[in-house]
């Protein structure tokens, strides 16, 4: 059933600046124009795929809207997601709020090396973002802060996080932070 949410229109630049995106609602679509489309500018949803309209005419290419940045194909539909970086500098995360605000993927810290020691630390809050972001349907992927200078170190490290991960499945792959 399409879905169409007001909001404002895309920016031609860039910028590194981001706001939280408009929650998609569903609301009754006003009548379609010849090519399907409402004469509406803002978010738009069908079987097909997710659009942002101006005047009806779906967008493509890069855009910023609401400060976010978003990718959409030649046919209009969305094709980008938007997922963030977590470690123990964020605090407590609401995995809640997150999902709600369009974040559909995440990268956690799973741990670390320091030059000269010989064993990886382990961020403390790892299990519960897991657990959370994986109950909240926030795709997970995980990050290693690495300090390796030989192959070796290397090794132990990626075993290391092998070990950590316990078997827990992953949406997304392991990658090191160098």
């Amino acid at each position: 059933k399409p879905s169409f949410t007001p909001s404002p229109s895309p920016t031609k630049n860039p910028s590194a600046t981001l706001t939280p995106s408009p929650t998609l609602t569903p609301q009754p679509s006003p009548t379609p124009t010849a090519s399907g489309f409402p004469i509406q500018t803002g978010w738009y949803e069908n079987q097909k795929g997710q659009y942002y309209l101006v005047d009806g005419a779906p967008i493509t290419g890069w855009q910023i809207i609401s400060g976010r940045r978003y990718h959409f194909g030649e046919d209009g539909i969305r094709t980008s997601r938007t997922g963030i970086d977590v470690s123990s500098y964020q605090g407590t995360i609401n995995w809640k709020k997150v999902a709600n605000d369009d974040i559909s993927f995440a990268f956690l810290r799973i741990g670390g090396s320091i030059t000269g020691k010989k064993e990886a630390f382990t961020v403390n809050d790892f299990d519960k973002n897991y657990t959370d972001a994986t109950a909240n349907g926030v795709d997970i992927g995980v990050y290693f802060f690495s300090q390796a200078i030989t192959p070796e170190e290397a090794q132990q490290e990626a075993l290391w996080v092998i070990n950590q991960l316990n078997g827990r499945p992953l949406d997304l792959p392991v990658v090191y932070d160098l």
